[in-house]
């Protein structure tokens, strides 16, 4: 009884706190979109409940103003609600998981249907979680080492490849000859076309 009123009354404070950031929106359609926002998680589905077209966020977004920022800042926290809102279900797929049906014979001459219920869990749900809960344990790593004969260093050469054509033609005298290095030391003249 006690952890249910606790519970109620953080709901409370929450949602006030809520409405005081909201209440700060003079626009009503604004502050239904918002809500609508924050508890569905996706803009066109919060722009139809709030009876707006789904482009009038993005103006919105794009406005100049005191009004505007508070927009923008109240859309920043929709996202975050609406975005709490998922971890919580991915949560609870990855770690109670999800009761689904399984299909089989229902005897001899009854046909098919529903047999019993398997509980099924989501790994790459608790994958991805884990690796935001604690990337520095959990994140990927790989590294890739590459070098030359007998471990020492890669040796380079890098080859001139554009050469414009009217210096293959044109003006022949001024370029070095064929397979000659090039004036960085590294580089190889390749041979004309």
């Amino acid at each position: 009884m006690a952890k249910r009123k606790a519970t109620k009354m953080r709901k409370k404070k929450e949602s006030r706190k809520e409405l005081t950031q909201l209440a700060k929106l003079r626009h009503p359609k604004k502050r239904a979109f918002l809500s609508a926002f924050a508890k569905l998680g996706t803009v066109g589905r919060a722009a139809k409940l709030a009876k707006i077209e789904r482009h009038t966020h993005s103006i919105w977004m794009k406005e100049e103003g005191e009004q505007a920022d508070l927009y923008r800042q109240a859309f920043a926290d929709a996202m975050d609600e609406a975005c709490d809102i998922m971890e919580m279900e991915a949560r609870r797929r990855a770690v109670h998981g999800v009761e689904k049906p399984v299909f089989g014979s229902l005897g001899q001459g009854m046909g098919s249907g529903e047999i019993g219920r398997v509980q099924e869990y989501s790994d790459t749900l608790l994958i991805f979680l884990l690796k935001g809960a604690r990337p520095e344990k959990f994140r990927e790593r790989s590294s890739t080492e590459i070098s030359g004969p007998g471990g020492k260093p890669l040796e380079t050469t890098t080859v001139i490849q554009t050469v414009i054509r009217d210096d293959w033609y044109g003006n022949q005298d001024r370029l070095p000859p064929p397979g000659a290095a090039a004036p960085d030391g590294n580089s190889v003249v390749p041979s004309p076309p």
